[in-house]
């Protein structure tokens, strides 16, 4: 058999430090890719309303 051991895991008696988290940060990362991600749309469908002529809507700029 093998002299030396290998540890997957560590020992119970050890205290497993876990990184503090923000518990906002993950609904401020949702809010920002969904801000980031309606402007994006919204600029794109204004941009294809403009090419394609689309003159019923209003732009002001």
């Amino acid at each position: 058999m093998a002299t030396h051991e290998i540890k997957l895991y560590p020992e119970h008696n050890e205290q497993q430090q876990l990184p503090e988290i923000n518990p906002n940060w993950f609904g401020q990362w949702l809010e920002f890719i969904q801000l980031q991600t309606h402007a994006f749309y919204a600029e794109l469908q204004r941009k294809y309303r403009l090419r394609r002529g689309n003159h019923l809507q209003v732009y002001c700029n």
